[in-house]
């Protein structure tokens, strides 16, 4: 019996168990597909889109020729810099009218990566705890 009364991992099924520790599996999965499409579909487009950002601008320079792990991680930068864009437009990091020349469809494309990311993060969180609380695995 697990320190929790209410949570009594135990008396779950070996099926309830498998969802629950490798659930987080399908967000990441999900978020994966989501960012190769993407990069495969938008990136030129918003690395277009950012020209007098001096900061991204020199992180894409070469960018075209990269493999899908550095475009994957500039996905996640043009994203912040979309979701962050008051404080780097404030320090001329990037240009406001760059910002708003992002289509709206992709910053939702975006803001969904990033939800799906942060489900994941949030649902290994919750399983690495209780498998700290058990002692052991979860099975």
């Amino acid at each position: 019996m697990t320190t929790f009364s209410v949570i009594d991992i135990d008396t779950w099924s070996s099926g309830e168990r498998l969802i629950f520790s490798s659930g987080w599996m399908v967000f990441a999965l999900l978020e994966f597909a989501l960012t190769v499409y993407i990069y495969k579909r938008h990136l030129p487009d918003m690395i277009d889109a950012f020209d007098n950002s001096p900061l991204i601008k020199s992180l894409t320079d070469n960018l075209r020729n990269q493999g899908p792990l550095t475009r994957s991680l500039s996905i996640g930068f043009i994203s912040g810099a979309i979701t962050y864009a008051p404080s780097l437009v404030e320090q001329g990091h990037v240009s406001a009218s760059d910002v708003a020349r992002i289509p709206m469809h992709v910053r939702r494309l975006l803001s969904t990566s990033s939800i799906l990311s942060s489900i994941t993060l949030l649902w290994v969180a919750v399983v690495g705890i209780f498998a700290l609380i058990r002692g052991n695995s979860l099975w």
